[in-house]
């Protein structure tokens, strides 16, 4: 113990600079070899220099390119008008006439597909970023227009589920009376050429007479196949038909209540 204590007092005393000095350069000399560090790696890695030094200034950095990208959407979004466009449709779509005329379009697409077929015409070279096989691709059979197998549903069904129920509601125009009469000097509610909730209610009515195993024929004018045909294309049969004019009738009452 005396030789430890001897030594150590003579190594102080030996010290070419105080213990106090010594300590206040090792945080300069930490720095230094830092420095130095950091020198090295960017020499090494030139594109360091670009990060940002601290995790507030990436806060910073992503901040603003969120910002930049949220800017360039909205000048986008209002360049294109996208907003008026879904106003414009949303306006067309809330009306009696778009539901009956949607789902009018769904029975006459659903018996297209079934009265005119698209054949193969020839096949598309497969795109390798996209496809690896080729595409087909089809055109519709526009030879069945010259058959009765083409015209015959299709008459039928414009017959039934368009023009004999418009015919109806022409006659039985509740919507014109209601035009007439006057609620505080104002009119009670716009009119119709053709009564929506009419309509619906006569292709209620017809659909059920007839699209039903011996159901109305017009005398024997419409055979059985014809029917089947049309039957048959439509969504879950003369059920889909009776829900689209449940929808419609709906809508146009739903539509009458508003106005009043």
């Amino acid at each position: 113990m005396i030789i430890l204590n001897s030594t150590l007092s003579y190594s102080l005393e030996t010290s070419p600079e105080p213990i106090t000095d010594l300590l206040r350069k090792t945080p300069k000399a930490m720095k230094k070899a830092a420095q130095q560090t950091m020198d090295a790696a960017f020499e090494k890695f030139p594109s360091l220099e670009h990060l940002p030094a601290s995790p507030a200034d990436i806060a910073n950095l992503v901040e603003r390119r969120t910002s930049i990208i949220a800017d360039q959407a909205q000048h986008i979004w209002y360049d294109t008008h996208i907003n008026e466009h879904l106003n414009t449709a949303r306006t067309g779509l809330s009306t009696v006439l778009a539901v009956q005329t949607l789902s009018l379009f769904l029975e006459a697409y659903n018996l297209q597909t079934v009265t005119m077929p698209w054949r193969f015409a020839f096949n598309l070279p497969a795109l390798s970023p996209f496809t690896s096989n080729p595409t087909a691709i089809r055109f519709p059979d526009f030879f069945v227009l010259l058959t009765s197998g083409y015209w015959a549903p299709s008459l039928f069904w414009s017959f039934t589920n368009l023009l004999l129920p418009a015919l109806f509601g022409w006659f039985f125009n509740f919507t014109m009376a209601a035009a007439t009469k006057t609620r505080r000097g104002h009119a009670a509610a716009n009119h119709y050429d053709i009564d929506p909730f009419v309509f619906s209610v006569a292709k209620m009515l017809i659909v059920w007479l007839v699209y039903q195993p011996a159901g109305v024929r017009f005398w024997g004018l419409i055979s059985e196949r014809t029917v089947a045909v049309v039957q048959s294309s439509m969504p879950f049969g003369t059920w889909g038909m009776l829900v689209n004019a449940c929808v419609g009738a709906s809508a146009s009452l739903y539509e009458a209540v508003l106005k009043r």
